[in-house]
């Protein structure tokens, strides 16, 4: 198979160093998408108990607290324009 123990040895060496490559890049990125999902969603509900006390006080809809909020008056088009 190989020609040397040599050869032999540094195959499974770089094999072992792409799995391990391949298994942190992995991590890396579940970590990210958990991390992320979970800092959006903690925004998301800052905002809307933002939204929901600024209803009660004033009687109307305020502008949303963050650039990257955007509220809309209607849900899937069934208002009347």
């Amino acid at each position: 198979m190989f020609r040397s123990i040599r050869h032999g040895l540094f195959a499974a060496l770089a094999g072992f160093t792409v799995l391990i490559c391949v298994c942190h890049a992995g991590l890396a990125l579940v970590i990210s998408y958990v991390t992320e999902d979970m800092l959006v969603e903690r925004l998301l509900e800052r905002e809307a108990a933002a939204m929901t006390a600024h209803f009660r006080r004033h009687g109307e809809s305020g502008k949303p607290g963050s650039d990257l909020i955007r509220a809309y008056r209607c849900w899937r088009m069934k208002c009347a324009a």
